[in-house]
């Protein structure tokens, strides 16, 4: 309900140009950062819970992997900082959860198997990761033919929501990473929608999208909020405090 909106809002207005032009700190930061993350959170939870079965511990160290980029941005944006910096943080927060994604879903399948093994997984790693780079691009264009078609303004609008969670989900039952297969979508679309869509169409549209996706920013932040009281009631008095005095530290 949150992710596919948002993150084809914020791929919409990514640039390929830019993002080609860094895939060296790109891939170092979306690749090898997270999986090194998510190995050395394992690497520690095991040595805390040696019982914790190695797929459940990678599981876990995906969940924490991917960085804010996002909110680091936001942060960076009022200090000026030299643009090629903005971009990389940018490009990070497109697709670093789709790595984490990725090395989560393989560890849960494992885990369900009772067992782990790179050599098993690493080919399903590889073509989640190919097959979404190519099922993108190809759903936004025949979306893209279908909606060229549509002049009625909210009848345009009200399918573009649909085609948004139809790719995801599709993705998601093809076995792709729905967020690289999204990002990929929405890249593509940007590129071509001038050349299909007309104006009187797009521009009610961009107003629709920011408003929504600006009330589901909001409505997530506020769910995350509201699990913070019964996540407190369930500890124990002593673990509260502690947990409390490591976060002041």
């Amino acid at each position: 309900l949150f992710i596919a909106p948002v993150l084809l809002d914020a791929a919409y207005d990514a640039s390929p140009r830019d993002l080609k032009d860094n895939w060296v700190p790109l891939t170092s930061l979306v690749v090898f950062a997270v999986g090194l993350t998510t190995a050395a959170v394992a690497l520690v939870v095991r040595a805390l819970l040696p019982e914790m079965p190695w797929a459940a511990a990678i599981a876990l160290g995906s969940i924490v992997a991917p960085p804010d980029a996002a909110a680091a941005t936001a942060v960076l944006r009022p200090l000026r900082p030299p643009q090629r910096i903005l971009t990389i943080l940018e490009g990070e927060s497109l697709l670093n959860d789709a790595s984490a994604l990725l090395i989560y879903r393989l560890a849960v399948r494992a885990v369900a198997a009772h067992s782990f093994s790179i050599r098993a997984v690493a080919p399903n790693f590889l073509v989640a990761v190919a097959g979404s780079l190519v099922v993108g691009p190809v759903l936004g264009w025949i979306v893209l033919r279908l909606l060229g078609r549509v002049e009625h303004v909210p009848n345009a609008i009200i399918l573009q929501f649909v085609t948004t969670f139809g790719v995801w989900i599709l993705a998601d039952r093809l076995g792709l990473s729905g967020v690289l297969t999204m990002v990929c979508y929405a890249i593509t679309v940007a590129r071509t929608a001038p050349a299909v869509m007309p104006a009187r169409i797009r521009i009610p549209s961009y107003a629709v999208w920011e408003a929504v996706v600006f009330a589901l920013n909001i409505l997530a932040f506020i769910f995350i909020g509201l699990q913070i009281r019964p996540i407190l009631a369930s500890l124990d008095p002593g673990d509260r405090t502690r947990y409390f005095a490591l976060a002041g530290a």
